[in-house]
Order: structure tokens, then sequence, then C-alpha cells
């Protein structure tokens, strides 16, 4: 039998129909990797980055990730986004 293992997705959202498209992805990647691979997935808008203890959260989830997922309808992302991304892949 093969073991359950865990894909750590984090999604970073500008505004709500940006989160139902990413979460459409991932559910749809749950389904392709099903029943072998379960997805944990977190959710964080962009507003919620500005704050610094909502910002340490999303980090200590995001250090922990397999995936991040931004999505936003704009043409450049926020600076604390930039930041917080720039913390997270280092």
């Amino acid at each position: 039998m093969k073991r359950k293992a865990d894909l750590r997705i984090v999604i970073a959202y500008e505004n709500l129909p940006d989160a139902f498209r990413a979460k459409e992805l991932v559910d749809s990647l749950a389904d392709q990797l099903a029943p072998d691979i379960g997805i944990d997935t977190g959710v964080w808008k962009f507003d919620c980055l500005s704050h610094p203890g909502l910002l340490k959260a999303a980090f200590e989830e995001t250090s922990e990730a397999d995936m991040i997922i931004l999505t936003s309808g704009a043409a450049k992302l926020p600076a604390h986004v930039e930041d917080w991304l720039e913390i997270c892949l280092c």
C-alpha cells in the first residue's frame, strides 16, 4: 500500500475572484494527484501581508510550503507582497 504524501500549497491573492481561480487550480491538481498525494492549502489575502503579526504567520506557513501560488489582476504586485515573497524565497 502506498503511503499518502502531502503537498503543501500557499495561495496569496489580491481579491476574491483571484482566490477562486487559484482554488480551482489547486482542486484540479488534487483531482489529478488523488489518492496518492493529499494537498494542504493555506490562503492569504494580500492585505493581510501588510500586518506584522499576520505577516509572521504567513511566513511560517509558507516556509513549510512546497508551492506558492500568487494571483492578481494587477500588472505589479504591491511592495509588501514583493517583500514577503522575497523573504519566503530566500
